[in-house]
């Protein structure tokens, strides 16, 4: 898990060419002029998920998901968000992992999780080792903007 700005990213990671258009991707001026949705980069190999999408509350038991053949790059455009992580090593997921969305999902207890805040210009990038819960906020439910970059491993 890495937590930086999208500008020391490439002195924090080692850039891969699908990692530089993700990066690429995130440093359009009109970003945010851009809707909700899916946004193909390079294909299945690189892609954007833009999100506008309400907090969760943090409570005492929290989901986590993971993904097997994505690293995810969480980048906040607009509002905070506090991303539960945890290293899925020996964590056992509730239900059968999803193939088609890549992804499986548990419930991790709060005190066993790191809790991360990101505000306006950071980013997280979970790789596959990483189970997180992202979305989460402390106080109030708040409207956050933000873009999951999907860079195959």
């Amino acid at each position: 898990m890495i937590l930086t700005t999208l500008n020391a990213l490439s002195q924090q990671a080692d850039l891969t060419p699908e990692f530089e258009k993700a990066i690429k991707f995130l440093s359009r001026p009109d970003l945010d002029d851009m809707p909700d949705g899916r946004v193909d980069i390079d294909g299945d190999k690189v892609y954007a998920l833009i999100q506008t999408k309400p907090s969760i509350e943090i409570k005492d038991l929290i989901e986590v998901e993971g993904h097997k053949r994505y690293i995810d790059i969480h980048y906040i455009s607009k509002g905070e968000e506090i991303i539960g992580w945890i290293n899925s090593d020996g964590i056992e997921p509730a239900g059968a992992y999803q193939e088609i969305k890549d992804v499986w999902k548990t419930i991790v207890p709060k005190k066993n999780l790191t809790m991360a805040k990101l505000s306006t210009g950071l980013l997280m990038v979970c790789y596959p080792s990483d189970a997180h819960a992202p979305l989460l906020l402390e106080d109030e439910c708040k409207l956050i903007r933000k873009y999951v970059m999907k860079v195959a491993v």
